[in-house]
This record gives structure tokens, C-alpha cells and sequence, in this order.
């Protein structure tokens, strides 16, 4: 039996980032568009985060044949872990919300099960904690952000130095998205 591909989309960022609000966002639209299709699709969503303020919806989850797995220690994440999900629910996609303090390059080189590939990277950061995470997390901030697709800044404002974060940025990946939120979710602006 051939393989699917399946393609694995990756949420890093520190705890309180916006992570989980944001995979509810991915995953709700998910839903919608395989429902237009009327397609039958299976998700699984791998949650290697702390407990943040933000639960998921378990009902949700149910009803749009979404499979929630969560993990407690980044050395659960293995190869022999994704076969056995591979095996178990033959997932079409995988969302991974993967926490900041975890080095994501190990889930990066770790050997995927065959045809699963990391398709989408996207690291959430909090404005407001950047210069927190620059002082103390600079080195798991520049290892989340390198090989990002697109790194959204939330809960910024107009007067914080936004062009010097995208600057920061750049000089790890010079070629991901970068978006800055104000508080609400409004895009302030890109850099591309």
C-alpha cells in the first residue's frame, strides 16, 4: 500500500504566545473548507504545550473527525510515536502546537514517518514580551523563528519599535512573512 502525503503544519512560541487561539482559528477554517468540499478528512492535532489560559474544544474536535493527542514531554515526539498515530488514525494533516522552550530543531531533524513533511511553520511571539525574550530566550527565539513560514508579533502597538523587531528577525530568516497584530488581531503591518 502506497503512502498519502501528509502534510505536517508547526506552531512554536513561548507560553501565552497565542498559539492555541490561532490553531483554533487554522483548524476552524480547516473545517469549513472540507466541509464545502464534502470531503471526508481526518486531522490530527499533537499539543506539546503547557497549560495556557486557552483550552481546546474537544466538541469541535468530535465533530469535524479531528483526533487531539497531547504530550507532556518533547522526548515523547518520535518517530515511533507519529508511525503509531500514522497506524491508529491515518491522518490526511497534522498540526503540531510545539512550546518554545522545546528546541524546535529537534522535532526539524527528527526522521518523519515516510511521506509526512513539515509543510508550514508558523512562530507566534507577544509584542508586548519581546524585549523579555531577547534578554533571556534569544537563543530558543532565533532557533523557533529560522526556519518559519511566517512569524506573527500579536498585542503590539503603534509606538513599539516594530520595525527593530523585524530587523531581529530577518537576520535569522531573512525570508519568512513577518506580521504585526495590535491587541484585537488587526494586522498593523507586514514585512515580506
Amino acid at each position: 500500500m502506497e503512502r498519502k502525503e501528509v502534510a505536517i503544519t508547526l506552531l512554536t512560541g513561548f507560553l501565552e504566545s497565542g498559539k492555541t487561539t490561532t490553531m483554533m482559528n487554522i483548524l476552524r477554517n480547516q473545517a469549513e473548507k472540507i466541509r464545502e468540499s464534502k470531503q471526508q478528512e481526518t486531522t490530527l492535532i499533537i499539543d506539546m504545550e503547557e497549560e495556557g489560559e486557552i483550552a481546546y474544544d474537544d466538541e469541535f474536535f468530535s465533530r469535524h473527525n479531528m483526533i487531539y493527542v497531547r504530550l507532556d514531554n518533547p522526548f515523547e515526539l518520535t518517530e515511533k510515536f507519529l508511525s503509531e498515530m500514522e497506524l491508529l488514525y491515518e491522518p490526511d494533516q497534522v498540526f503540531i502546537e510545539y512550546n518554545g522552550m522545546f528546541h524546535v530543531h529537534y522535532l526539524e531533524e527528527m526522521k518523519l514517518p515516510k511521506g509526512w513533511q513539515i509543510k508550514r511553520q508558523m512562530t507566534l511571539a507577544d509584542g508586548s514580551c519581546f524585549g523579555l525574550y531577547m534578554r533571556n530566550l534569544k537563543e530558543n527565539f532565533h532557533k523557533m523563528v529560522q526556519h518559519a513560514d511566517m512569524i506573527v508579533f500579536n498585542r503590539c502597538t503603534a509606538d513599539m519599535p516594530l520595525q527593530d523587531y523585524g530587523d531581529i528577525v530577518r537576520e535569522v530568516n531573512p525570508a519568512g512573512l513577518i506580521i504585526f497584530e495590535d491587541e484585537g488581531g488587526n494586522v498593523l503591518c507586514t514585512l515580506s
